[in-house]
């Protein structure tokens, strides 16, 4: 476990935003732009280690986002955390192929179990939010419905850890409250923030730092 300067990076299932696995749709590809502006500003500020637990979305993206960003420099490492070795067999072949290819060029591989289990998915999220100690998650708070991203955001926010750039030493709940008023005041905090994710407040970038 490396805790020193390390990042979890998840989000909501594809198919819960407007272009659901379109990656080629103009919100996709904003929302896209802005996560990985967010890692390299991590990276920017010390993080040396990226943590994601292989979904077939936002940690697809990061994984991928990642590794170019270690093609350009050596001190960058991404660690991926399987729920189970057959994580993948029933996605489509393209999405297989980059799954398979993340797997290659990380540098470490962390598989939970051999099989599927109830709530794999949700354990993959809490490892690599306890193993780090931060946490950048796409999320956006009026689509949660219960899923295991909605659940490991609630995971991160109740480990008491204060957001990034926030003041330290606040509740989950003050934490929760944040993020809701990031996604509100998106415009006012990155003036280009709702440009860039569609200008419809669906996207909600946060980070939440251990103490």
């Amino acid at each position: 476990m490396n805790t020193d300067r390390s990042c979890a990076v998840f989000g909501q299932h594809p198919l819960r935003f407007p272009w659901g696995f379109d990656e080629e749709a103009e919100g996709c590809r904003r929302m896209k732009l802005e996560l990985a502006q967010s890692i390299l500003e991590l990276r920017q500020q010390g993080v040396t280690e990226f943590q994601v637990a292989c979904d077939p979305g936002v940690g697809l993206y990061a994984g991928e986002i990642v590794h170019a960003l270690a093609e350009q420099e050596r001190n960058i490492r991404l660690v991926c955390v399987m729920p189970h070795e057959g994580q993948a067999t029933k996605w489509t072949p393209q999405l297989r192929e980059r799954y398979f290819d993340m797997l290659a060029c990380c540098d470490e591989v962390r598989c939970l179990a051999p099989r599927a289990q109830p709530g794999g998915q949700l354990l993959a999220y809490q490892k690599i939010v306890r193993d780090t100690n931060m946490t950048l998650a796409v999320y956006a708070p009026e689509l949660a419905n219960g899923s295991p991203e909605d659940k490991a955001a609630a995971y991160a926010m109740a480990l008491n850890r204060p957001m990034l750039g926030d003041k330290a030493g606040q509740s989950g709940a003050q934490l929760e409250q944040q993020a809701l008023r990031y996604e509100i005041r998106s415009d006012k905090k990155y003036p280009r923030a709702a440009e860039r994710t569609g200008g419809a407040g669906l996207v909600c970038l946060f980070a939440i730092k251990r103490m």
